[in-house]
């Protein structure tokens, strides 16, 4: 949510958020990446779509996307907490994550040096 606020897209209340006891209604407090996970995988494979995707997929397609759209690469690594650029191109990197891309997408990073800044 950080995140957003900072882009100025402030968030309020929480996106995924956990059940009441008795499953009848949602608390106001962030769901746990566990649950998350849970859930993840219950409805992927319910739906016959699940190719091992994980709760931490949605930080590399985050990151993928914000870098397609137009973010910069130092606000990219900046709110994601991603201090070095070769860490960076690992997340995005589409052969390492299978993403079914154009082979001469270069997700939008910027020339520059491995070196940490």
């Amino acid at each position: 949510m950080d995140a957003c606020r900072t882009l100025g897209m402030p968030v309020r209340g929480y996106l995924f958020r956990p059940d009441t006891r008795g499953g009848q209604g949602y608390r106001e407090a962030p769901l746990s990446t566990e649950v998350l996970e849970h859930r993840l995988d219950m409805h992927l494979k319910a739906a016959g779509l699940y190719e091992g995707e994980a709760v931490h997929s949605f930080r590399r397609g985050s990151l993928q996307h914000a870098l397609r759209t137009g973010v910069s690469e130092a606000d990219v690594r900046r709110l994601s907490h991603i201090h070095s650029i070769a860490t960076l191109r690992r997340y995005v990197d589409p052969i390492l994550h299978q993403a079914r891309l154009p082979p001469d997408d270069d997700w939008g990073l910027e020339a520059s040096s491995d070196a940490k800044e």
